[in-house]
């Protein structure tokens, strides 16, 4: 899954992994490492909604997954990201 959204004036994109769970946000020459594969709790989760924060360049950005609670792995996964609190993207994938 691959989302693109703007930070200030520059561009950034929302990363994940479906098969290994590593979710990252990548901006200009930085990349803030969200969910790493190697942590169990990364592929373990009873919660049908998962949120993300970090910062970059002074902006909070915040990255909601919902997942639908019948079948949620086969299924695809609603993603809302918010910059400075307001919704800049959303999508629907995996």
């Amino acid at each position: 899954m691959r989302i693109d959204f703007a930070i200030g004036e520059g561009s950034a994109e929302f990363f994940r992994d479906d098969f290994t769970g590593r979710a990252e946000v990548r901006h200009e020459d930085e990349v803030v490492r969200l969910a790493s594969p190697f942590n169990p709790l990364t592929h373990v989760s009873l919660s049908t909604t998962h949120e993300w924060q970090c910062q970059i360049q002074g902006h909070d950005v915040a990255i909601v997954k919902v997942r639908p609670r019948m079948a949620g792995g086969l299924r695809a996964n609603e993603y809302v990201i918010s910059v400075d609190g307001v919704v800049v993207a959303e999508d629907r994938g995996k």
